[in-house]
């Protein structure tokens, strides 16, 4: 395979990825604050909150692993070409960093609203 091809297709990877990420949260969080029935659900159901919670985790790690690990394989690919690791290094790092911001909205909403003592099932039923 072509270098460029390969570092092309490296990127769809890692922009998918980020892609996922962002709509996975906008997602989330649009239908939790426009969702009633939902966002009740979420808020009583045992676990189902510390369960959205873990997923989020979770993907939010794999999603860096692999924006990590795409972004070494990139460098490797292009060790010796003219552009600049520092670059490089860069773009893969505010990636990251959108990954975290976006994935810490829906962590921050289910802590905030999602856990909560007061539970009350009877609200979820006929919304």
């Amino acid at each position: 395979m072509e270098t460029e091809k390969l570092v092309e297709l490296l990127e769809k990877y890692s922009n998918a990825i980020l892609a996922f990420m962002v709509l996975q949260s906008i997602a989330f969080s649009f239908t939790y604050g426009t969702n009633s029935r939902f966002g009740c659900l979420v808020k009583n159901e045992d676990m189902l909150a510390v369960g959205l919670i873990a997923h989020f985790a979770i993907s939010t790690a794999l999603a860096c692993v692999a924006t990590i690990l795409i972004g070494r394989g990139i460098r490797q690919v292009l060790q010796h070409s003219a552009m600049p690791a520092t670059i490089l290094t860069r773009i893969y790092l505010a990636k990251l960093v959108v990954i975290v911001l976006f994935a810490a909205i829906p962590i921050l909403l289910l802590f905030a609203y999602g856990i909560s003592d007061v539970r009350d099932p009877q609200l979820c039923v006929g919304r």
